[in-house]
């Protein structure tokens, strides 16, 4: 009796055995490589969306808007990345103010262009509180950029460079070696430049203001509205004709030796002629 219960137990022990094989062989071994070449479902393989925007606005004071902007930029986490301000003329006129002065009125439109980086989940909420702060918005778009397949590209040749490096003998071909790992710094770069993409929106805001008057005085270019009066030149001209009389009795006087010998010779001759007239008769 005692052997068949020994036997019993042995023939149970054997089936208990064997059924653990056949669950075991059924499970697929840890260290298999899935069927697929790239899998997607790893988590840095999720949706890289980068998000780019546009507007363009009229505002009524492009400084004050630039300051807001700046305020609402910082406030949000981001930072500006360009500005720069330009005054565009519209027209001008030059109108005589006085004789030797002119006053130059110009028409300007003063231009601000500005690029920002924000957040992408505050992107949309950015775009609103800027467009109140126009009394004209001129165009106004988002582009979004879908970067996942780079991205996933950039992270499959970093792990097969990782294995042909494990493969690779140490003592054999260096050079190789070195530009791969050079090759993994330039996917690891561009990754990361895609992470940064997705985590900050890039904005390009035009900002304008038009109707801006400037007025300047300058003096006058214009010769002839320098020329004086008519009668100031009468005037003028009566003074300067004394003076050349004047002139003129001066440089006579400075001539009369010369009026002295002239009238000395001609009584000379009127005597000589007389003198030869007695002596004939």
């Amino acid at each position: 009796m005692k052997k068949i219960n020994l036997y019993v137990v042995l023939l149970l022990s054997l089936l208990v055995i064997a059924c653990s094989n056949n669950k075991n062989n059924e499970r697929p071994q840890s260290g298999a490589e899935p069927t697929s070449d790239i899998t997607i479902a790893d988590s840095t393989a999720g949706p890289k969306l980068v998000k780019t925007a546009e507007m363009r606005m009229k505002v009524r004071d492009v400084e004050k808007s630039r300051q807001d902007i700046y305020k609402l930029t910082s406030g949000m986490n981001g930072m500006v990345k360009h500005q720069s301000t330009e005054s565009v003329e519209m027209g001008s006129e030059t109108m005589p103010f006085s004789a030797d002065s002119a006053v130059v009125v110009s028409s300007y439109q003063i231009n601000s262009m500005i690029t920002v980086r924000i957040p992408s989940e505050k992107l949309e909420d950015f775009m609103n509180v800027v467009a109140k702060l126009a009394i004209l918005v001129n165009s106004r778009s988002v582009h979004v950029e879908d970067k996942t397949l780079d991205f996933i590209a950039a992270n499959e040749k970093n792990k097969n460079r990782l294995e042909w490096l494990n493969k690779q003998n140490k003592n054999a071909a260096k050079k190789t070696e070195l530009d791969v790992k050079n090759e993994q710094i330039d996917d690891a770069i561009a990754k990361k430049r895609i992470d940064l993409d997705v985590a900050y929106s890039t904005v390009d805001l035009t900002v304008y203001q038009s109707g801006v008057i400037l007025k300047e005085r300058i003096a006058n270019t214009d010769l002839g509205n320098h020329r004086i009066s008519f009668w100031s030149r009468v005037s003028y001209a009566l003074g300067n004709g004394w003076g050349i009389f004047t002139d003129f009795l001066v440089g006579l006087a400075n001539l009369w030796v010369f009026v002295v010998v002239v009238i000395a010779t001609i009584f000379g001759i009127r005597y000589y002629r007389k003198r030869n007239r007695k002596t004939i008769n």
